[in-house]
């Protein structure tokens, strides 16, 4: 076989080798020969037997050999950005669909469908949702496509943000597979709909997809579809508050993925093991697990829309427990992999959460075009995040010190659906309304869902200053004094920060200005470092306050020039010049 060349990629067989972009890429002898194969018959689809025979003559070996190999394949091309180049037959077997550009050597056409399916692969291959469905649904309107390539259509469809697209395309892809004997493709169309239906809120009817998925998977064994089933199951245990099961399905999950060689299934698994760590208590474990799925997540050959899955939770976590240094580091490091993968943007949930890190960076004007930029996206692909785009809308405005746009923004998250808390709760202090911030904190804390029990020690942080404002010493003491004993709930330096300002104002209450003074300049130089700008000025205005009231009214006046400058610059010019934002 002469060098072939396909996508990004040269694979000489006579060398033994594959290149990527000119760089070597490290196959298993097995691995490479199975793709040589899959090439140099790539007009036709290769029988299962016939690939058995080719790569391990005269030896019995199960199929699950060959699938393993055909999925290391399929990973190693997946890093040149050809998700969809090895396709799968169901009962019949596998065939190489990648386009080869060796001169004037094309794919050949297999059918009456073959050309517009061909432009849907290439279309998956560059990311081009939107003319991947027009391409499937064209050679759909030809000929019935395979129960494979309905997969394919309805996946697109997810990842532009069409999810209702896929419904109708994975129904029919189930029935197919059934009508063909194959429950393990079944299973797998069932947990894409049952995914869908998670994301568009449907969740009794996400259960029923999931229980049936997991249904035609009892005899199959350890295989990928089994582990996806265990991490959308630990996501709906998560849902209903049940966190041992949550933990239970994640660590199956992770388990699988490390027996299957599956780095996506590994990755799910440790994103919601510590999701159900951190809400059963154990911080430190799960803060190690979600920055371990990060890192695989970043480092494994995994599909964009596991990516993001995994980016997403990571991201949420480090939201709700006010650990924005760690969120920056991970958006920073994601935003790579999208460059390196030629994704253009973040999808969905995770551009709203790519806005929030950039609000608390100071970056106020572009955080608002992306919130604005994935509105209607939202409405569509994740109505469950709806609410929360108008919860981090209101949090910007009050950032910025709109006040009135702030409350238009959380009473809209609200009827949403959405808590938008502690947010809320400081825009009332902001108005001066401290008894109703303080009802709105407690019932927060009182809350027991895991969302809530996450983001704890930021509560209570803006519970010590909204108490001290009320004029509930012995409350703002209680509030500290748990931060104090359980210091897991503020290890992340934002809310170190916010605990240090929640320190000066107790010191305020046993008149001590100097511990106040101390303790104000230590958060402001915390917000410094992990580069939250207008955190910062907006604590170093309430530190110039403390200044000008113990009469060093030289130093307040330097702390206060400075604030309103920075401010004004990051366009938060309204709390310049009232200074009504609290921290």
């Amino acid at each position: 076989m002469p060098i072939e060349r396909f996508g990004e990629f040269e694979l000489d067989e006579r060398a033994g080798g594959l290149k990527l972009r000119g760089s070597e890429v490290r196959l298993q002898p097995r691995v490479l020969a199975l793709l040589a194969y899959l090439l140099r018959h790539r007009e036709r689809v290769v029988d299962k037997d016939e690939l058995l025979e080719a790569l391990w003559p005269g030896v019995v070996v199960t199929d699950g050999s060959l699938q393993r190999a055909v999925s290391l394949a399929r990973s190693a091309l997946q890093a040149g950005g050809l998700d969809n180049a090895i396709r799968t037959y169901a009962r019949r077997g596998y065939r190489f669909c990648a386009t080869v550009t060796n001169g004037a050597d094309t794919q050949p056409d297999a059918g009456a469908s073959t050309d517009a399916i061909a432009m849907a692969h290439r279309a998956m291959d560059q990311r081009d949702w939107d003319a991947a469905i027009a391409a499937f649904e064209q050679a759909d309107a030809q000929a019935d496509l395979e129960p494979v390539e309905l997969e394919r259509l309805a996946q697109a469809a997810q990842w532009a943000g069409k999810a209702a697209r896929a419904i109708g395309a994975l129904e029919r892809a189930i029935a197919a597979h059934l009508c063909a004997g194959d429950r393990r493709g079944a299973a797998r169309a069932a947990f894409l709909l049952a995914e869908i239906q998670f994301e568009r809120l449907e969740i009794p009817v996400a259960r029923g997809w999931l229980r049936r998925a997991e249904t035609l998977l009892d005899d199959a064994g350890p295989c990928r579809e089994l582990g996806l089933v265990h991490y959308l199951a630990a996501r709906l245990a998560l849902l209903d508050g049940s966190l041992d099961d949550c933990r239970r399905h994640a660590e199956r999950a992770h388990a699988l993925g490390l027996e299957l060689g599956e780095d996506d299934l590994e990755a799910l698994g440790l994103l919601y093991r510590g999701h159900a760590s951190l809400s059963l208590g154990d911080i430190q474990g799960g803060v190690a697990c979600l920055d371990e799925a990060a890192a695989c997540a970043l480092t494994g050959n995994m599909t964009p829309w596991i990516a993001s899955v995994v980016y997403c939770g990571v991201i949420w976590a480090c939201r709700n427990r006010g650990d924005w240094d760690r969120a920056a580091k991970w958006t920073d490091s994601f935003a790579r992999w999208c460059e390196r993968h030629s994704l253009a943007a973040f999808p969905g949930t995770c551009r709203l959460h790519h806005a929030e890190v950039l609000s608390a960076r100071g970056e106020l004007d572009k955080a608002a075009r992306e919130i604005a930029g994935i509105a209607t996206l939202l409405a569509e692909w994740a109505p469950w995040a709806e609410g929360d785009a108008y919860r981090v809308l209101g949090d910007l405005r009050l950032a910025q010190g709109d006040l009135d746009a702030a409350e238009q923004a959380y009473r809209q998250a609200h009827s949403l659906g959405w808590d938008p808390q502690p947010g809320y709760a400081m825009l009332q202090l902001a108005r001066g309304e401290t008894d109703a911030a303080m009802r709105c904190l407690e019932r927060a804390l009182a809350e027991r869902n895991w969302a809530h029990i996450e983001k704890r020690g930021v509560l209570l942080a803006d519970l010590v200053i909204v108490a001290v404002a009320a004029g509930r010493p012995d409350r703002a003491r209680a509030a500290l004094a748990e931060l104090e004993s359980h210091p897991d709930l503020w290890s992340g330096t934002a809310v170190e920060a916010m605990v240090m300002r929640a320190r000066g104002e107790v010191d305020l209450l046993g008149a001590n200005p100097a511990e106040a003074v101390r303790h104000l300049r230590e958060s402001v130089n915390l917000w410094r470092r992990i580069g939250s700008p207008v955190n910062a000025a907006v604590t170093q205005l309430r530190l110039g306050e403390l200044l000008h009231a113990t009469d060093d009214h030289s130093a307040a006046a330097l702390e206060t020039t400075a604030a309103r400058a920075a401010l004004e610059r990051l366009g938060a010019a309204a709390v310049a010049q009232t200074g009504r934002h609290p921290v």
